[in-house]
This record gives C-alpha cells, sequence and structure tokens, in this order.
C-alpha cells in the first residue's frame, strides 16, 4: 500500500511542468480553496516546478505573480481576495528559497478578462494566474 500511495505521489509531482517563454513562466492552473487564499494541495507540485525553474534560471530577474478572479461578486472583494492570492504565491515561494526581490505579487480582481462573456466557461477562463517575467538579468 505505502509503494502505491508513493507512486501517485510520484506520478503528481512529474505531471506538473513549467515552461519559460520571453514573457512569462507558464505553469498549469493553480488552485485555491474557494473564496480564500489556501493554495489547495494540488496546486504544491506546479509551485515546486516553479521554484525549481527560478533556482535554475538566474537570468529570469523580476516575477509578477498576478492573480485574477472571475467577474461574480463585488469588485473590491475580488481585488482583495486576488492581492491575498497573489501574496500566498509569493510567501509560498519565498519559503522554498527564492529572493523575495525577484518577485512581485499584484492581485488584478475582475480587472483584465481574457473572456467578457458571463457564463461557465468564460468565468473559468478568467480564474487565473499569470507569472510575467518583467526583468531580465543579461549576466
Amino acid at each position: 500500500m505505502r509503494a502505491l500511495v508513493l507512486l501517485l505521489v510520484l506520478t503528481t509531482v512529474a505531471a506538473a511542468e513549467v515552461k519559460v517563454t520571453t514573457k512569462q513562466i507558464v505553469t498549469d492552473p493553480i488552485f485555491f480553496d474557494t473564496n480564500k487564499a489556501t493554495i489547495k494541495q494540488e496546486s504544491v507540485p506546479t509551485l515546486d516546478q516553479v521554484v525549481a525553474t527560478m533556482h535554475n534560471d538566474r537570468k529570469i530577474g523580476l516575477v509578477e505573480i498576478g492573480v485574477h478572479s472571475d467577474a461574480r461578486g463585488n469588485d473590491d472583494y475580488n481585488r482583495e481576495l486576488s492581492q491575498k492570492r497573489a501574496d500566498a504565491i509569493r510567501d509560498y515561494l519565498i519559503a522554498k528559497g527564492v529572493d523575495a526581490n525577484r518577485l512581485r505579487a499584484k492581485g488584478y480582481g475582475e480587472t483584465k478578462p481574457i473572456d467578457k462573456r458571463a457564463n461557465a466557461a468564460a468565468w473559468a477562463k478568467n480564474r487565473r494566474t499569470e507569472l510575467l517575467i518583467l526583468q531580465r538579468k543579461t549576466t
């Protein structure tokens, strides 16, 4: 039974993929508990891959952790919750050894939708985290 659990954990960790482009670190979605800034356990492998990427690619200078919400709910609440979620990701990365000076957390709330329709598919697209590379080091 322990071997099965270990295999499942290793499979989950291996499934998280991170891709670095010139403008961003592209990840699997990062999930949170509903109406909270608590990172769901299923997103830990993804964040750990971000940590590894930032440790291995020292040319990534400054990354903005931008968290977006859908349009449901109060504007101020959505902005506040998305800021708390961005801070939670930043805190996680720092706790894993990423230099705080390489990270900026920004909660956008519902101000930058990528799909303006009012349906479940659009809301799912708009609830997202983007890791934008704002600065690269040349040395």
